[in-house]
């Protein structure tokens, strides 16, 4: 869905943020730098430890360059030392749930097998277990229909290996308060 169209001058920039929720299912940004004669300006970019610089004066003479990147990415744009940058942004949205899109079997099973494996090792049945997200997720984007990447995949692991073990899995919101203790809320989801 397209979001906005923005315009970098001489010494623009952009803080380190991450995008916000702009409408139910959106998930990620796409940006396209238009044809602009332009330096400085780079896109720094960084997600669970790995940051990545992107520059886009290469778009400027003679072709498109776009990025895309999940909400909960933080990025950030440097100042521009000469011209007009010019970029054209677009919503993301999630339309149709992530667990009907198809993932490499392979690396479902894989991962099934493992889980499998280290629930069966358990002496006794653990009265819970957190397991933690890849992405950040806000209230209203926590739902198993939104999860992202390797965090999709995750869930339909363990949705297969708490079924067939007789686990209860609940999806839930955590949230740790200054005295050390945490309070959660559950989600309406569970085996």
């Amino acid at each position: 869905m397209p979001h906005k169209l923005l315009i970098y001058q001489k010494g623009s920039k952009f803080e380190p943020h991450r995008d916000s929720e702009k409408s139910s299912g959106h998930i990620a940004t796409l940006v396209v730098s238009l044809h602009s004669n332009h330096q400085g300006g780079s896109v720094h970019v960084s997600h669970a430890g790995q940051k990545k610089v992107f520059n886009t004066e290469s778009a400027s003479y003679n072709r498109f360059q776009w990025l895309a990147w999940y909400n909960d990415v933080l990025h950030e744009v440097k100042p521009l030392t000469f011209g007009t940058r010019m970029v054209l942004t677009y919503n993301i949205l999630l339309i149709k749930p992530i667990r009907h899109v198809i993932f490499n079997n392979s690396e479902l099973t894989s991962m099934k097998e493992e889980l499998m494996h280290t629930f069966q090792q358990w002496s006794g049945k653990p009265q819970m277990l957190w397991y933690l997200l890849e992405h950040e997720y806000s209230h209203r984007s926590l739902s198993e229909k939104l999860l992202k990447c390797n965090d999709a995949i995750r869930l339909r692991a363990l949705e297969a290996v708490c079924s067939a073990l007789n686990f209860t899995l609940l999806f839930a919101q955590i949230e740790k308060s200054p005295s050390m203790r945490a309070k959660y809320s559950t989600l309406s989801y569970g085996l």
